[in-house]
């Protein structure tokens, strides 16, 4: 969970879903459903998150035989970009911004343990 650029709204995920949420009023935004229907989210089980040094765009990883990885901007709930993993990769495992907020990276859950570098 982390607290978006507004430091009103928490952003974390829930099943399949990537969630922006008041924290005042508890109103909640949903990525890949809801109001957004067209934005196409993930289709299993988002398993992390992570959020730019800006925070306002959230990298999300789900579960999957190709688990997807999604880049949306949090106030508008927008997808970015997106792709997948390779096969027998299993899941997402973890997902880190850089510094600058120009590339991510992430491991997956295959049993090499892979780290990969994708730019945002």
């Amino acid at each position: 969970m982390f607290w978006s650029h507004n430091k009103v709204e928490v952003i974390f995920p829930a099943a399949a879903l990537g969630i922006v949420m008041n924290a005042n009023t508890l109103k909640q935004r949903f990525m890949g459903t809801g109001v957004n229907k067209e934005a196409n989210g993930h289709t299993d089980d988002v398993l992390t998150l992570g959020v730019d040094p800006t925070r306002k765009r959230v990298v999300t990883g789900s579960l999957g035989a190709r688990p997807s990885i999604i880049v949306w901007d949090a106030d508008t709930m927008e997808i970015i970009s997106r792709t997948n993993l390779g096969r027998n990769t299993r899941a997402v495992s973890s997902l880190r911004f850089s510094k600058d907020g120009k590339t991510f990276f992430c491991s997956d859950k295959h049993n090499d343990s892979n780290v990969y570098c994708f730019e945002t």
